[in-house]
C-alpha cells in the first residue's frame, strides 16, 4: 500500500468520523428544541464522503431544507411576547440554532486532524488494517 492510498484512507476516516459527529449534533439540536412530528428531520439528516481519484475529500451534509429555516427562526426569534412581556418559559428562552452551530463547531477539529493527525503511527496503523482486510 503506497503513501497516496494511505493518505486517501486517512482523509476518508477523518471525514467519516466528523460527519457522524455533525449528524449526531443536528439530531440533538432537533430533540433539544422539541420539534414534534414524524421524526423525519432526525432520520433524514446524513452525510457522504466524496473522494474522486485523489486524496482530497469533500464532506457533504444532507438535511431537509426546512431544517435550515428552523435554525434561522430559532436563532433570531424575538425574545419577548406580544405586548413586550418577557418570555417565562425557560425552554422557549433557551431555544438555540443548531444546524449552523453543528457544522461550524466541527470545522476546527477537522482541520486539526487533517493537518496534524497524519503521523507515522497512523500510517502504520492504516497499513496494518489494510493487510488484515486483504488477508481475511
Amino acid at each position: 500500500m503506497d503513501d497516496n492510498q494511505v493518505k486517501f484512507a486517512f482523509v476518508k476516516e477523518v471525514l467519516e468520523k466528523h460527519g457522524k459527529k455533525i449528524v449526531a449534533a443536528i439530531g440533538e439540536g432537533i430533540r433539544f428544541n422539541q420539534y414534534q412530528g414524524t421524526g423525519y428531520m432526525e432520520t433524514s439528516a446524513g452525510f457522504t464522503v466524496d473522494q474522486s481519484n485523489n486524496s482530497d475529500g469533500a464532506l457533504h451534509i444532507t438535511a431537509p431544507d426546512y431544517l435550515r429555516f428552523q435554525d434561522i427562526l430559532a436563532s433570531h426569534k424575538n425574545r419577548k411576547r406580544a405586548g413586550g412581556a418577557p418570555v417565562a418559559n425557560r425552554r422557549e428562552r433557551s431555544r438555540k440554532g443548531f444546524y449552523t452551530k453543528s457544522i461550524y463547531r466541527q470545522l476546527s477539529p477537522i482541520i486539526w486532524d487533517l493537518s496534524f493527525g497524519f503521523t507515522e503511527e497512523v500510517k502504520q496503523d492504516i497499513r496494518e488494517r489494510f493487510k488484515e482486510y486483504v488477508v481475511s
